[in-house]
């Protein structure tokens, strides 16, 4: 729209290879002047930048300690970030986890975390979680295990 204090505005969305801008132009001289600046602002955009998806996955388990079970599955959500199209080979996944964790564990407990990394620019993280659930082991579990390891060796 226009007015004459404001001159000429617009505030625009365009998606393209999975990346949504929004463009704002505010006292525009003219509305063709108004487009022409969306168009190239939106263009410049798309040129150089891009959308990095990175999917969730399992990653592997973790030691768990005084529990019913020794390990305890891990995995984390997606990640998604805007880049320069020039840095989006560039990113590197970190995975920091914990040596080990103590039960009782819940199902989305976080155990560790997991950065995504141009060089040593951090771009964002998420948190590294229990996949599943694994209680305290009580004194019985603990004389069967050990039972158990006695009459294996």
């Amino acid at each position: 729209g226009s007015t004459s204090k404001a001159g000429f505005c617009v505030s625009v969305t365009a998606e393209r290879d999975g990346l949504s801008l929004i463009c704002v132009i505010m006292g525009a001289e003219s509305r063709d002047i108004r487009n022409a600046q969306a168009t190239k602002l939106l263009d410049w955009g798309f040129a150089n930048y891009a959308a990095y998806r990175a999917p969730g996955e399992s990653a592997g388990g973790i030691r768990v300690l005084g529990g019913v079970k020794n390990t305890c599955s891990v995995g984390f959500q997606g990640f998604d970030a805007v880049v320069s199209k020039g840095d989006i080979g560039k990113i590197e996944r970190k995975i920091i986890l914990e040596e080990s964790i103590a039960a009782p564990v819940k199902v989305g407990d976080e155990v560790g975390k997991v950065q995504y990394c141009i060089g040593e620019e951090v771009l964002g993280e998420v948190p590294l979680t229990a996949c599943e659930e694994i209680d305290k082991i009580g004194f019985f579990g603990l004389w069967q295990r050990l039972l158990a390891k006695i009459l294996l060796i």
